[in-house]
């Protein structure tokens, strides 16, 4: 794994998972234990996409188990978290008429580069490092830039 997965990893163990699971065996961590714990998360503020990490990193451990016997059946395989508390963020867009407004505005090399993206399906992050939160009113800032090429 690459070393901020490893890391991700090792903070979700240590402020999720040990404080559960360290003092259990793991034939001892069933799937009632795993339905229990989540349910538990749910009333804590922490967000679908952190429950869903959590719930992959005990997976990844129990499935590891597996592999090398120490368990029959990966006791976290089927649960599932508790159901989203607010709806899927709807995200920022864009009329076409803005868009070549947008264009107008962008210097060369950089217009072309946009352009280019957003007709053949292509992340303008993923081209410029462009994230929403560098979207103003009336401005752009693009705090990095990233050519996957």
């Amino acid at each position: 794994m690459a070393k901020s997965t490893q890391d991700r990893y090792q903070g979700v163990i240590k402020n999720y998972i040990r404080p559960q699971f360290g003092g259990l065996s793991l034939r001892d961590i069933s799937v009632l234990s795993v339905d229990r714990y989540f349910a538990g998360l749910r009333k804590t503020s922490l967000e679908h996409e952190s429950l869903d990490k959590i719930r992959d990193v005990l997976s990844s451990i129990c499935g590891s188990a597996v592999r090398y016997g120490l368990l029959v059946k990966n006791p976290v395989e089927g649960v599932r978290l508790p159901r989203r508390t607010k709806g899927k963020r709807s995200r920022p867009w864009i009329t076409q008429d803005q868009f070549s407004a947008l264009i107008d505005r962008i210097r060369e090399p950089y217009a072309t580069m946009v352009y280019v993206a957003v007709y053949t399906g292509l992340r303008v992050s993923e081209l410029v490092g462009l994230r929403w939160r560098n979207v103003q009113q009336d401005s752009i800032r693009i705090d990095e830039r990233y050519l996957p090429w």
